[in-house]
């Protein structure tokens, strides 16, 4: 296969195919009903984790590492992969009858601190990784001159927005662009949290054996990740779900797993303690309490509590973030940029350029 055939691909993971989606819709009947506008956000860093484990894409990377017509190539194969794939779910929702705006998010590589208490390293191995690492760091180069290009190029094209954030984690980017219905697709196993909150769903992508799973069911995801007989049934809740991922942690995020406490044993605890889905009755302070003799799952529950650390974020900062939506909408520009740059590799001007007329049903 080759470099651009592999780019490709592994934009497909999070560019997920019309029967799937329309699948998924046709599930979430409740919460797609009487929808007229939606925001569909997509982690762009479930891409860049997919793309930095190929390691034979990361080797021609890096022995092309001072052969700049190389790098732009591939610079602009990311810009016209990421750009096409906003245009796809814009298409595909707009079909639907949906007023949608896409937003594809990342947090920016040249964030220094992301000003969280009790974690001063909080995200640091994403930015190292991709910044000071050997392996990556001319592939973190290639993301940061990609990312800015796409942000330059939506501010031209209608509801299809590049979200880079500095200093914020974009997991808070769907938190920030309210108030519309939300719809998050990504594989990183923390925006499961929003299947909790009302008026998001988030699509989590895993891999399962050789297949992939779509879904926004955290139980199901519990039962496949966790190969369980029976589905659990407490996880589609706030507080369960921030627990397991306390407990596991998130290498990215620097946050530890706790030690001796896994799946299981967090699962079997929580029965216990609730004979019924009542567990949203409970106060926090007594499940944690009765859970844990230690500060350490507190801790990385603060860390992890959306609901609590959105409130965190400044006015400047969510400003920040608003500041990068532009609706300039000049697809003669986007044309003549496609016939300059992207010959390879066109952006679809098509799917891009669909606007939405509500219609009769």
């Amino acid at each position: 296969m080759d470099i651009s055939s592999k780019i490709k691909m592994h934009h497909l993971l999070m560019h997920l195919r019309y029967q799937i989606l329309s699948d998924i819709i046709d599930n979430e009947h409740e919460f797609m009903k009487n929808t007229e506008k939606l925001n569909v956000f997509v982690d762009y860093e479930s891409i860049m984790k997919s793309m930095s484990a190929d390691t034979e894409l990361m080797d021609y990377i890096n022995n092309n590492a001072d052969d700049t017509n190389k790098i732009l190539k591939i610079i602009l194969l990311i810009v016209s992969s990421v750009i096409n794939m906003g245009g796809f779910y814009k298409k595909f929702f707009i079909n639907n009858n949906i007023d949608v705006t896409v937003y594809i998010t990342c947090t920016s590589l040249k964030s220094r601190d992301f000003n969280v208490e009790n974690n001063e390293f909080y995200k640091n191995y994403y930015l190292n990784k991709y910044n000071t690492n050997n392996i990556y760091k001319t592939f973190g180069y290639i993301i940061n001159e990609a990312m800015n290009k796409v942000k330059t190029i939506c501010s031209f094209i209608n509801n299809i927005h590049m979200i880079y954030t500095e200093n914020i984690d974009n997991l808070y980017v769907p938190m920030c662009i309210q108030p519309d219905k939300g719809v998050i697709i990504s594989s990183d196993i923390v925006y499961s949290i929003y299947n909790t909150i009302p008026n998001y769903k988030a699509i989590i992508v895993k891999r399962d054996k050789s297949n992939r799973i779509y879904t926004t069911d955290n139980n199901f995801l519990m039962k496949t990740i966790n190969k369980l007989e029976n589905t659990p049934t407490y996880y589609n809740k706030y507080i369960p779900m921030v627990l397991y991922l306390s407990v596991i942690g998130d290498k990215y995020r620097n946050i530890d797993s706790i030690k001796g406490i896994g799946f299981m044993k967090l699962n079997t605890m929580i029965t216990e303690l609730v004979s019924d889905d009542s567990i949203d009755d409970i106060t926090f302070s007594k499940l944690v309490g009765s859970i844990f003799k230690n500060n350490d799952i507190l801790n990385n529950y603060n860390l992890l509590d959306i609901l609590l650390n959105y409130h965190n974020i400044s006015d400047s900062d969510k400003f920040n973030i608003y500041s990068m939506i532009s609706n300039r909408y000049d697809i003669p520009a986007i044309v003549k940029l496609n016939t300059d740059m992207f010959g390879d590799n066109p952006i679809n001007i098509q799917d891009i350029s669909v606007q939405y007329k509500k219609r009769s049903i």
